[in-house]
């Protein structure tokens, strides 16, 4: 799980309009879960203009934040919220498995315009929990980062960012972060070409953060609808 631990939240352009977001991760189970959820959710997430814009698999997790094993996600582009309706019909009780509950997040999002991972990527979803001692300072090293990295080969592209109003099955994150290298191999040639940076990631998250975790994912080679 090294590969988790040296990745920022960032990038040099801007990002599209804002729009809601709605993040889905489970824990194992059969399919014909999925299938449950997918009909029991159906109408909502279509009432609410709900779109898949991302979906995969979660290898695991790295870093201080306690949060629960999970096997794989979904994110979603919705024109309006969606989640409480979804909590209130029942419908995530189908991805609920042996005492383990999905987790949902809902907020806004801003996605990057950046290419869509393929299967081959190594992906990265960052949950961040910051102390919010010296905001000012915190887009500063942002700032420095992103000097840092602007001119690197095989670097990662930051897809988008989830900012949570609401959370359900875990305390909420201040941002939910969309990360990845085009390929596995590009992934080490970045870390071997770059260790400067790696440490200065790590820096970061030692000033800024209380907590965080590094979700390693594979990405589902399906359209984008």
């Amino acid at each position: 799980m090294k590969f988790l631990a040296f990745a920022a939240a960032l990038t040099a352009a801007a990002p599209a309009l804002a729009e809601t977001g709605l993040f889905l991760a489970w824990p194992a189970q059969p399919a014909a879960a999925l299938s449950q959820w997918d009909q029991a959710a159906a109408a909502r997430l279509q009432d609410a203009g709900c779109s898949l814009h991302r979906s995969g698999t979660i290898s695991g997790g790295f870093g201080p934040l306690d949060w629960p094993q999970m096997d794989g996600f979904r994110l979603y582009r919705c024109d309006s919220p969606v989640l409480a309706s979804l909590a209130a019909s029942g419908a995530t009780a189908a991805l609920a498995r042996h005492g383990h509950q999905p987790v949902l997040f809902e907020g806004r999002l801003s996605l990057f315009p950046t290419d869509a991972p393929g299967a081959e990527a190594e992906y990265i979803v960052k949950l961040s929990h910051y102390n919010n001692l010296d905001a000012a300072r915190r887009n500063e090293d942002l700032a420095a980062l992103g000097d840092s990295i602007s001119d690197l080969d095989n670097v990662w592209q930051t897809e988008g960012i989830l900012t949570p109003a609401t959370a359900l099955g875990t305390l909420r994150p201040d941002d939910v972060t969309f990360l990845y290298y085009r390929t596995g191999a590009e992934a080490e040639a970045f870390r071997a070409a770059n260790p400067g940076v790696l440490e200065q990631v790590g820096l970061f998250n030692k000033a800024h953060l209380t907590a965080f975790t590094y979700l390693g994912a594979t990405v589902l080679s399906q359209p984008v609808n």
